[in-house]
């Protein structure tokens, strides 16, 4: 047990110095002499040494000692990028590794949008509620079960009631008075009228003159039965709820918008949204209705479209994904840029622009000021210009070499060093950053997403095409179940990035056409839920782990439930390649 606790100890550490070197020491820049030629330079300019992790760049003491997330050795954290703290300079061949794509800045007229989730519920001005209005039992149904299909004046069920039964024979002997004492009949008829017997049923036992033992309890409108809650020979009581019926020939469609959406949304706006229950169709409407109550839990508001349904193609309860469009409170142009490209921490946002000027790849962190959400891209109020790149993929690669090398980078500014603690060493995922924001009920949600995930891995595993794209749609409606509006403050707009992220590669997975196209989804896939993973956390335990060979030796990570290795990547050549490199 020792020698293999050895063993994989002494893989962790070989991996951790291979990937600290390559992506942030010598393949970056060649220089020679030690790897660390400052060493003790702190001490004699009175600077603050600064001690870091090359697997985990976000640990960062004053002092050297072990990784508390991997055991490691603490290295210095260099400087060897330059004195200037908001830039540094990368290899091509470092660029081509960290899969670095950029974007220059146009400018343009952005098509304002915004992404909203929302579920299909039934018409509120379409409810019956049939209820019992006197005590009784009753008889017989001729409605048992809910989802049938019911008529305006439809028997649903019978019923006995001695005070029915009372109340009609006051009826009749009023109409032997009816010439004498007009208003008893009346009065007779009233009483039945309040108990919910119709006109008809009246009529029926004035001229019958006979006592009826069981009345008929009749549809009020045409519709569905949506909630029943009687069962034969049971007693009612006067204002139990006995039937539902919702004429769903006209639905409603209502979406969550964040509040700082909202603020841009109008009545009339036009609304594109679709299902996964419905694949290949869009559907278009109109904001109809916005709520004037804000969500205070959610910190949501509601929008509502009405929506045809007399194809019955809508039930309650369906999940929806809508795009908003709307007008925006910019200026005609904008600057702006992919959503990928800012990374937010909750108090600023922080994108990296390519130097056009320097001889090597040379990138500058740079805060900007942001605006509103245009689909998938931002608008940025300061900060950028027309004909700057910026960074659109890999940018977490870059803040990580940001931070070995203790410069100015996401985590950074404004984050104390985290020293080694017993919360660490028991495995706690060190990037929850918005873990106090998240409750129970979405910890539990994305868990399961997480491990939807990996059943998706396990068919890439067994090279089944049909299977990992059906998982990979199980996937996708789980994540639409959990939605994009669960949480509050900085963790929600983290949580707006990452399911869009999510969203967005899950359903190229789901729609993979080969198993090359699907594998190269997925290795997406599995970059952006690793980060939301180590963001929010997941409960229990998740192994991270790296094959260097994948992708013609590019490398690419997955997630799994299991120590073993099982390559997704290389299953049928390759099946053991890899290594557990965290665990989250």
């Amino acid at each position: 047990m020792k020698i293999m606790q050895y063993k994989t100890h002494l893989i962790v550490l070989i991996v951790g110095l291979f990937l600290g070197s390559l992506l942030f020491g010598g393949l970056w820049r060649s220089s020679g002499g030690s790897a660390d030629p400052h060493a003790g330079h702190a001490h004699a300019t009175g600077e603050e040494e600064v001690w870091t992790c090359s697997m985990h760049p976000q640990i960062r003491q004053g002092e050297p000692g072990i990784c508390p997330l991997c055991g490691m050795d603490l290295i210095r954290a260099s400087n060897a990028g330059g004195t200037n703290e908001f830039t540094l300079t990368m290899s091509p061949e470092a660029v081509r590794l960290a899969e670095i794509r950029t974007y220059e800045i146009v400018e343009k007229s952005p098509d304002f949008k915004v992404r909203a989730p929302g579920r299909v519920v039934a018409d509120e001005t379409r409810l019956s509620v049939v209820s019992a209005h006197v005590a009784g039992r009753i008889t017989s149904q001729n409605v048992n079960f809910t989802g049938a299909q019911v008529r305006k004046g439809d028997i649903l069920a019978k019923l006995w009631s001695p005070e029915l039964v009372t109340a009609q024979q006051e009826l009749i002997d009023a109409n032997l008075y009816d010439d004498t004492y007009p208003e008893m009949k009346e009065a007779a008829r009233q009483k039945l009228r309040f108990w919910g017997i119709t006109d008809a049923q009246i009529a029926s036992i004035e001229s019958t003159g006979t006592v009826e033992r069981e009345m008929d309890i009749v549809a009020p409108r045409q519709g569905v039965v949506i909630r029943r809650n009687v069962v034969p020979e049971g007693y009612v009581q006067p204002g139990m709820m006995l039937y539902e019926i919702a004429d769903l020939s006209k639905v409603w469609v209502e979406f969550e918008l964040y509040e700082q959406d909202a603020a841009s949304i109008s009545v009339g706006n036009r609304v594109e949204f679709s299902s996964i229950g419905l694949p290949g169709e869009v559907f278009e409407g109109n904001v109809a209705w916005i709520d004037p109550v804000m969500d205070p839990a959610r910190r949501t508001v509601r929008i509502r479209v009405e929506e045809d349904n007399r194809a019955g193609l809508w039930r309650p309860d369906m999940l929806v994904e809508g795009e908003v469009f709307h007008a925006g409170r910019g200026r005609a142009a904008d600057v702006v840029v992919p959503g990928s490209a800012v990374m937010w921490t909750g108090t600023r946002s922080l994108v990296y622009v390519v130097d056009a000027d320097a001889d090597e790849p040379t990138f500058e962190s740079r805060e900007v000021v942001l605006g509103d959400r245009a689909g998938d891209f931002r608008v940025i109020r300061e900060g950028l210009a027309v004909g700057e790149r910026v960074v659109v993929n890999g940018a977490f690669k870059i803040d990580a070499a940001f931070q070995m090398q203790d410069k100015f980078s996401m985590m950074n500014r404004g984050v104390e060093m985290v020293a080694p603690t017993a919360t660490h060493n028991e495995g706690h995922d060190e990037l929850s950053d918005f873990s106090e924001d998240v409750d129970d009920e979405f910890l539990s949600e994305f868990t399961a997403l997480v491990h939807s995930y990996m059943a998706v891995k396990d068919h890439l595993v067994a090279s089944d095409l049909h299977q990992a794209t059906q998982k990979a749609q199980e996937f996708v409606a789980g994540l639409q179940a959990i939605g994009e509006h669960r949480l509050q403050g900085a963790a929600h707009e983290a949580w707006m990035t990452s399911f869009q992220n999510i969203g967005g590669h899950a359903r190229a997975l789901a729609s993979a056409t080969s198993l090359e196209n699907a594998r190269n989804e997925f290795r997406n896939l599995s970059d952006v839920l690793i980060v939301a993973s180590k963001q929010f956390g997941v409960q229990g335990v998740v192994y991270r782990q790296y094959c260097p060979m994948a992708f013609d030796d590019e490398g690419a990570y997955w997630m799994s439930d299991s120590e073993e290795i099982e390559n997704p990547y290389l299953p049928e050549t390759m099946l053991g390649c890899g290594d557990t490199i965290e665990l989250i």
